[in-house]
C-alpha cells in the first residue's frame, strides 16, 4: 500500500520517529541525561584546560591560546549542537554584503542588546560560523564564573567578569586589555551593554533612571551602561579594528530560555549587525557615553521595527539598510561530531562508575553526588533566568 507516492512502511517509520524525538523532547529524563553527558565531558575538558596553565606562566601564550581555545571549542560545541541539531533553532543573520565578506577577518567588539536568556547562545553561533569561536571572549557578571564546567572554560580564556562596581571592575578590565593588547591574533570581544537582562520591573527604572539624568528613554531595552564601553574602547582602540553593533530579536515575541532548548523547543532568531569603523568612536568620554545612547537609540527603532513586522529592516524597507541581505545560518556539522564523540566517552565513563559503584557498594554515593552536581546547575540556570518577561 502507498500513502500518496511514499510506501507504506515508509510513512509508518518517520511517524513513528517523530513521535518519539516528541517524546524524547518533552522528557525531564531527556533533559537529565544531556546535562549529566554535557558535565561529563566538561569536567573531562576543565581537567586537560588546567594541563595547559604551565604554558601561561612560562609566557608561551600562544601555545596556551591554542589549546585552551581548541579545548574551549568542545565546550561551546554543546549549546551550538543542542541549539541546532536538537531544538532546530533558525539563525537568520542580517548585515551588509561587506560585513559578511569581513566578519572573521579582523578584530571587533561586538555590542549586543540582552533580550533573553538565548542571546549568549546566538552570538556563538554567529561567531562559529565565521569560525572565531574559539578565540572569542566575552564581559560578563562575576557570577557565570561559578556556572559549572562553562564558567571554569571561560576563565581560561580571558573572559571579563564584573561586579557592576567601577571601583573593582576597573582594574580587572585593565588587566585583561592589557593581556589582549599582546595578543595578535583575531579575536571578538562580546559585549552587553544593559548589563542584565529585559524586564519590565527593571524597564521601568530604567526609564525612571533617564528621566531622571536627562537620557532619551528606551521603549525596547534597558538604558546601557557606559563606563565598560567608555573603557573598552579607549583601552584598545589600537587593537580593535570594528565595532559590531548587534541587534537580537526572536519572531512571535518569545523570550526562549537555556531549559526550552534544552527541551526542544524551536525558535526563530534574527541576527542584526551593523559594521562600524572602531575610529568613529569618540574618544572623549562624554562624548564616547552619547555615541553609545546613539547607538541604543538605533537599537530602540529597529527593535521596535522587528515587534510590528516580524522582521528587521533592510532592503526595500528602509533605504538606510537598502544594501543588507539576510542569510540563514547553516547547521554546522563538526560540532554535531564532537558531541557525539564526547557523548560516546561521556556514555562509557557512566557505565564503568556504575560497575565500580555496583562492585564496591558505593552506588548511592555516586548517585548522590551526580544530583549534587545537577542541583547546582539547574540552580545557576533558575538564577539567571528573569523572574518576569
Amino acid at each position: 500500500m502507498k500513502i500518496g507516492e511514499r510506501p507504506l512502511y515508509k510513512f509508518a517509520l518517520e511517524n513513528n520517529k517523530m513521535r518519539l524525538v516528541s517524546f524524547l523532547k518533552g522528557n525531564i529524563m531527556t533533559t537529565i541525561l544531556l546535562i549529566y553527558l554535557f558535565l561529563a565531558s566538561g569536567l573531562m575538558i576543565n581537567s586537560l584546560q588546567l594541563l595547559a596553565l604551565p604554558f601561561w606562566f612560562l609566557r608561551c601564550k600562544r601555545i596556551y591560546s591554542f589549546f585552551v581555545g581548541k579545548l574551549n571549542y568542545m565546550i561551546f560545541c554543546w549549546p551550538i549542537c543542542i541549539a541546532q541539531w536538537w531544538a532546530n533553532i533558525e539563525i537568520h543573520n542580517i548585515s551588509s554584503p561587506e560585513g559578511f565578506q569581513k566578519a572573521g577577518k579582523e578584530r571587533a567588539l561586538v555590542v549586543q542588546n540582552h533580550k533573553s536568556q538565548l542571546d549568549w547562545v546566538a552570538a556563538f553561533l554567529v561567531a562559529d560560523s565565521i569560525s572565531l569561536l574559539e578565540q572569542s571572549k566575552a564581559i560578563v557578571k562575576k557570577l557565570v564564573k561559578y556556572v559549572p564546567v562553562f564558567g571554569f572554560s571561560v576563565w581560561f580564556l580571558d573572559f571579563i567578569f564584573l561586579e557592576r562596581r567601577m571601583d573593582r571592575d576597573k582594574p580587572t578590565i585593565e588587566k585583561v586589555t592589557k593581556s589582549l593588547k599582546e595578543n595578535d591574533g583575531l579575536y571578538n570581544i562580546l559585549m552587553f551593554p544593559e548589563g542584565t537582562r529585559f524586564t519590565p520591573a527593571r524597564h521601568k527604572r530604567s526609564q525612571e533612571y533617564a528621566l531622571k539624568n536627562g537620557i532619551q528613554p528606551l521603549k525596547c531595552h534597558l538604558v546601557p551602561r557606559t563606563k565598560g564601553f567608555v573603557m573598552v574602547t579607549q583601552e584598545l582602540r589600537n587593537s580593535l579594528e570594528m565595532l559590531y553593533d548587534a541587534t537580537v530579536c526572536v519572531r512571535g515575541r518569545k523570550n526562549p530560555t537555556f531549559l526550552d532548548m534544552l527541551q526542544g523547543k524551536p525558535a526563530i532568531i534574527d541576527y542584526f549587525v551593523r559594521r562600524v569603523s572602531l575610529a568613529e568612536v569618540p574618544k572623549d568620554e562624554s562624548t564616547c557615553k552619547q555615541y553609545l545612547y546613539d547607538v541604543y537609540q538605533e537599537k530602540d527603532r529597529l527593535f521596535e521595527h522587528h515587534l510590528q513586522h516580524e522582521e528587521f529592516p533592510f532592503g526595500k524597507s528602509d533605504p538606510k539598510y537598502s544594501t543588507y541581505i539576510s542569510k540563514k545560518l547553516p547547521k554546522r556539522q563538526p560540532p554535531l561530531y564532537v558531541v557525539l564523540c564526547l557523548s560516546v566517552l561521556s556514555v562509557m565513563q557512566l557505565i564503568y562508575f556504575v560497575y565500580f559503584a555496583l562492585t564496591t557498594g558505593v552506588l548511592g554515593v555516586l548517585v548522590a553526588i551526580f544530583l549534587i552536581v545537577v542541583s547546582i546547575f539547574l540552580l545557576f540556570v533558575k538564577i539567571l533566568t528573569p523572574k518576569s518577561t
